[in-house]
């Protein structure tokens, strides 16, 4: 069984960052990925399981954040975390519904 299975999309997230924590990062990094989960969490629902989210969510997420005014460089930095986030998932081997995770740095 996927160790993600059952877990919110927010829980992997949190596991994200603490691996990231371990690696060394900096706390400037680790700021800005609690300060972007905030952030997306805003425009996506964040307590969704973590395998139910889609690329459609993610396109959603993008069309209501450029409805709001968010300017093409704060999504397009959303979308690179997104990428770095799903990345880090295919690493640890947790399964998601977006197929290829180079389609979201496209939407911006």
């Amino acid at each position: 069984m996927d160790r993600s299975s059952g877990m919110s999309f927010k829980s992997v997230f949190e596991e994200f960052v603490i691996s990231k924590t371990a690696q060394g990062v900096s706390e400037s990094t680790l700021n800005n990925y609690e300060y972007a989960l905030r952030s997306i969490g805003k425009y996506l629902n964040i307590e969704e399981s973590f395998e139910s989210i889609t690329k459609r969510d993610i396109e959603k997420m993008v069309v209501h954040m450029r409805k709001k005014g968010c300017a093409h460089n704060t999504i397009a930095t959303y979308l690179r975390l997104l990428k770095t986030f799903y990345n880090w998932c295919d690493e640890e081997d947790l399964h998601y519904q977006i197929q290829r995770v180079s389609v979201i740095t496209q939407l911006s």
